[in-house]
């Protein structure tokens, strides 16, 4: 059985089914089911790139992997297929290489209920184990992946369930939501170099078990900041420029729950 080793949050990335490739070493020629371990404490990614970030904020508004507090740190915490290892990638994911380096493509990810238990050997990144504890006991589940959508006249918002008890309590009155390649802003604003033409007037919040509708009192873009009020600025993949990270704010107004 072979083991892959990844830092958070690569990890949960990967066996969620997000991040479809990896860095590896040139010798590395496997192709074949790997079970993906954790190892150490999960990494501040506020050095990350632009579109980085925001797939893993948007990612952790829609539901599709869990607030960084909640990700483990360490065991097996999922299994992927490795496809291939190829010198070039034109992944979303694909990370600045060495020339010693290729890129690991991988699909059909999945993620265990629980994390197994397993002692990873000091600075191993790949290592091989006979057997592993309680492995056939465990389950794996694939992560339905949720993006946002227009459906006639309202908009669609994956949220996870943490989300939406903040909005049905009032504890929030408005989503953030970042712009990346996955958003279609047509689907929000008319078509305006501005984009100050707003076509919606509600948004549907759905939860994995609960949907509720909500008027909306304003939407527009918006910058984010960090907890110093400072514009938060990320390097593109494209290119070494500095870009603000910037949203779509939803103000939310009255709701009304949906069976």
């Amino acid at each position: 059985m072979k083991i892959l080793v990844l830092e958070q949050p690569w990890a949960q990335l990967v066996c969620s089914g997000i991040c479809d490739v990896v860095t590896v070493d040139n010798y590395f020629d496997y192709r074949g089911e790997v079970y993906v371990a954790v190892r150490g404490q999960v990494r501040n990614y506020d050095d990350f790139r632009y579109e980085w970030i925001t797939e893993i904020n948007n990612s952790i508004l829609f539901g599709n992997i869990p607030a960084q507090t909640d990700w483990l740190c360490q065991g097996i915490i999922g299994k992927v297929e490795v496809v291939d290892c190829v010198n070039e990638s034109y992944s979303l994911w694909q990370q600045d290489k060495k020339f010693y380096e290729r890129y690991m493509t991988i699909r059909n990810a999945s993620l265990f209920y629980e994390s197994l238990e397993i002692s990873i050997p000091l600075g191993k990144r790949f290592f091989e184990v006979e057997s592993i504890e309680g492995l056939l006991e465990s389950q794996t589940y694939i992560v339905d992946i949720r993006k946002p959508k227009l459906v006639g006249d309202k908009y669609v918002l994956p949220v996870s369930e943490e989300r939406f008890d903040d909005c049905l309590y009032k504890r929030c009155v408005h989503i953030d939501m970042f712009i990346s390649e996955d958003i279609v802003l047509s689907d929000i604003f008319d078509d305006t170099p501005s984009m100050d033409i707003v076509k919606l007037s509600r948004i549907e919040l759905c939860s994995p078990s609960r949907k509720a509708m909500y008027t909306l009192v304003s939407t527009e873009e918006a910058m984010v900041y960090d907890e110093a009020g400072n514009d938060m600025r990320f390097k593109t993949i494209y290119n070494d420029d500095y870009v603000i990270c910037d949203c779509i704010r939803f103000t939310l107004g009255n709701m009304t729950m949906m069976v």
